[in-house]
């Protein structure tokens, strides 16, 4: 929700989607052994692909609602809404699913994914249009990780190792910018870190507030320069980051080189 605030601010109308069987996928996640492995990467690859086809049929939904809509509040909504400037935004697996769905769907202009492994084809193809990967800083994965006698870590070490170098190859190919919130983890990014007194205390989840405070502004001027078309504080963030805020990778998008 303070995602969503922050954007309101910013003058954005926000859709959530409530996906449907939203927590479907964990029920097939299986990393007891190299078969299963890959049995459960193709699943969630297959997930992530239907679930960015639920967004484009959400998008379609407001299209066709525009122009039979009544006189009431939620009218006034749709008629704020400009189609040729859509945006879309993921934390966890929601982050993967929102690069897809920009991959799929030309009307979504640019994806911003809140430190999720990237699932579907866009992981193997890469993004063609502006995307911004914000990530915790729990770290890559050590060659004792990655030859780990423990299955479990030992396979999720090599999918954050193949991820990463996956994301920085397509970058480098197509454009985009990759950061690190600086004593981050996961749970950083969502609003529990913020409200739990609890959790701050015992630094279960650290730097919460300055992590959403920082994802906020970085993810703000992103789609404010790539959605909005909008003046944006984007490439001076960039170029002096936050304490913060870590640069991994930084580099005009393909699709800003030929407009």
């Amino acid at each position: 929700m303070n995602q969503i605030d922050a954007l309101v601010q910013r003058g954005y109308v926000v859709i959530g989607i409530d996906q449907k069987s939203s927590e479907a996928y964990r029920e097939f996640v299986d990393f007891s052994d190299e078969a299963a492995f890959t049995r459960t990467r193709a699943a969630v690859d297959l997930k992530a692909g239907e679930f960015a086809k639920d967004n484009s049929a959400v998008l379609d939904i407001l299209q066709a609602a525009v122009s039979c809509a009544g006189d009431h509040n939620v009218a006034s909504v749709l008629k704020r809404l400009d189609f040729e400037r859509v945006g879309i935004v993921g934390y966890s697996f929601g982050g993967a699913v929102a690069a897809e769905t920009s991959r799929q769907d030309s009307r979504f202009k640019a994806a911003v994914n809140l430190d999720g492994w990237l699932f579907g084809d866009v992981g193997r193809l890469g993004l063609k249009r502006p995307f911004l990967e914000i990530s915790d800083d729990s770290g890559l994965p050590t060659t004792a990780d990655l030859n780990s006698s423990d299955t479990v870590h030992r396979l999720t070490s090599r999918l954050t190792d193949g991820d990463y170098k996956q994301v920085l190859a397509n970058m480098d190919r197509y454009g985009g910018y990759f950061l690190v919130m600086v004593g981050s983890r996961h749970q950083s990014f969502v609003d529990v870190s913020q409200r739990s007194f609890l959790a701050r205390m015992a630094s279960l989840l650290p730097s919460g507030r300055r992590t959403i405070e920082a994802v906020n502004i970085y993810a703000g001027a992103f789609l404010d320069r790539y959605v909005a078309g909008a003046s944006s504080d984007l490439s001076k963030l960039i170029a002096s980051p936050d304490d913060g805020v870590r640069v991994v990778f930084a580099k005009s998008p393909l699709q800003e080189a030929t407009q």
